[in-house]
């Protein structure tokens, strides 16, 4: 079993410690911190904004200042903050505000590149107002991109085509195409794959 991590203070991978040519339990691995004792003694009395501006490489004030250090899978910063992984850019905004930001708050970014930290492109939204962004800028999966469409743009298009034309029911077309009769009815009647003509 690998496991890998990451150090709270530099961000480098931890080494895996050998011990008499077995390798070190996966229980103590995932204890470890720092990569070193340096580290280890360098994050005793770092503040939070210390560290996160020395992992942001700040350019000009209109660019992206993008993370340095590890993202997340979603390509967000991420910083660990009293053993919690937070996001960076959460931190950048609260900088800005000079508060801290309520839980429920979501932090949008209007350069739409997650790794950015730059204050300037980040402001306080509501999910809904995250959402909208996402259908707006392109960034929502739709039809056959997304990640659990099983059908494409040309197999919807034959749908509709054989329904209104009679030749086939609802429910053969579901059978002929892998999917629920509900889905068919949801295609005929442009309730799925609405912007598919």
């Amino acid at each position: 079993m690998t496991v890998e991590k990451c150090c709270e203070l530099c961000g480098d991978h931890i080494p895996i410690a050998w011990r008499n040519g077995t390798l070190k339990k996966p229980s103590k691995i995932r204890k470890s911190r720092f990569c070193s004792k340096s580290c280890s003694t360098s994050s005793q009395a770092r503040p939070v904004m210390a560290r996160l501006w020395e992992m942001i490489n700040k350019k000009e004030p209109e660019e992206c200042w993008p993370w340095l250090g590890r993202p997340d899978r979603y390509g967000y910063g991420v910083l660990k903050v009293q053993g919690k992984v937070q996001k960076a850019h959460r931190y950048a905004l609260q900088f800005k505000l000079e508060r801290p930001l309520l839980t429920d708050v979501l932090v949008l970014h209007s350069c739409h590149n997650p790794i950015c930290c730059n204050p300037a492109h980040l402001r306080e939204g509501t999910h809904q107002e995250n959402m909208d962004d996402k259908r707006l800028y392109g960034r929502q999966p739709r039809g056959e991109t997304h990640g659990r469409a099983k059908l494409t743009s040309s197999q919807v298009q034959e749908i509709r085509k054989f329904y209104i034309q009679g030749s086939f029911s609802q429910d053969s077309l579901g059978i002929r195409y892998g999917v629920a009769q509900s889905v068919i009815s949801g295609i005929v009647n442009r309730k799925i794959w609405k912007d598919d003509r």
